[in-house]
This record gives structure tokens, C-alpha cells and sequence, in this order.
């Protein structure tokens, strides 16, 4: 026998619908996808590092800063997905990258 809150609980619409579901495994990885297949020839071409063997090292900071952004931003944006909702905030930062 199942307690009335429990059935209420289960009856309950999901938080995320399919849609959504379906959508947002692929924003995390966007940015991160598009920076690095560029990011040798970016340091190359800006003449950042002065030889071809320093630009492993080069790329190594702009990744590593890429992710600390990303860590020290997440609070914020979270702060907005709860203001704003979900969707605007996936949209806007997919539509920035």
C-alpha cells in the first residue's frame, strides 16, 4: 500500500521536459569544442610563443583559463537560471559562444 504523498510525488510532472532533455547535454561542451581545434593556430599566428614547442605550454594557460571562467561564472549564471529560467539562459549562452 502507497502513502498518499507518495503517489502525489510520482504523479508529478518531471522538471525537465524531453525537449529539454534532449537539447542541453550538448551546451556544456560547445564552447569547450569550439576553442580547442583553433587554439594551436591562435598562438601560432599571434606570435604568442616564440617557438613551436612552446605553444603546448601557451595552450595549456588559455585552456586552463577558459575552464577557471567558467568556474568562477557558474555561480552567476545559475543565479539566473533561477531568475530568468532555464531556456533564456541555455539560448543566450549558446547564442554568445
Amino acid at each position: 500500500m502507497v502513502s498518499e504523498a507518495a503517489q502525489n510525488w510520482a504523479s508529478k510532472e518531471p522538471l525537465i521536459s524531453n525537449d529539454e532533455e534532449r537539447q542541453y547535454p550538448n551546451c556544456p561542451a560547445l564552447p569547450t569544442s569550439s576553442l580547442f581545434p583553433f587554439l594551436y593556430f591562435m598562438i601560432r599566428d599571434f606570435g604568442i610563443a616564440k617557438q613551436v614547442e612552446d605553444i603546448g605550454f601557451y595552450a595549456g594557460f588559455v585552456g586552463s583559463s577558459f575552464m577557471v571562467g567558467r568556474a568562477l561564472t557558474s555561480i552567476g549564471w545559475g543565479v539566473a537560471a533561477d531568475r530568468y529560467g532555464r531556456q533564456p539562459i541555455i539560448l543566450i549562452g549558446t547564442l554568445s559562444v
